[in-house]
């Protein structure tokens, strides 16, 4: 009888958490060079728009960064790395629980440079 009560109650937990949503969103993707090369240890900042706080975080030693639990807003992301422009998304509308992929395509440059992704 005490199996039945908790599988009961296990069967009852399961769809409120399961219509829980999460309430912040993410972005991530790749950095890579102009011959395709992934960049490690290219800074990546998302800044918000609204508060103005900023997240830094570095690509890893495949090119690939990810910045998560960030509250839904506007954001503007920059990447940065010696021996190229700067690349930069002047604004990135972040939805509720929503994953944003930016993929990063850095060109030879200064990193006084800003270049943005083409359309």
């Amino acid at each position: 009888m005490r199996r039945l009560f908790l599988a009961g109650l296990l069967v009852v937990g399961i769809p409120g958490s399961a219509l829980a949503q999460r309430e912040s969103a993410s972005v991530a993707g790749a950095v890579r060079d102009p011959s395709g090369a992934p960049v490690p240890g290219a800074s990546v900042a998302v800044r918000n728009l609204a508060t103005g706080v900023e997240r830094t975080v570095l690509s890893n030693e495949v090119g690939y960064y990810v910045v998560t639990a960030l509250p839904p807003g506007r954001y503007s992301l920059t990447v940065t790395q010696q021996g190229f422009a700067t690349f930069g998304v002047p604004e990135l509308v972040l939805q509720v629980d929503q994953q944003a992929t930016v993929n990063v395509a850095l060109e030879l440059g200064q990193v006084s440079e800003t270049r943005h992704p083409r359309p």
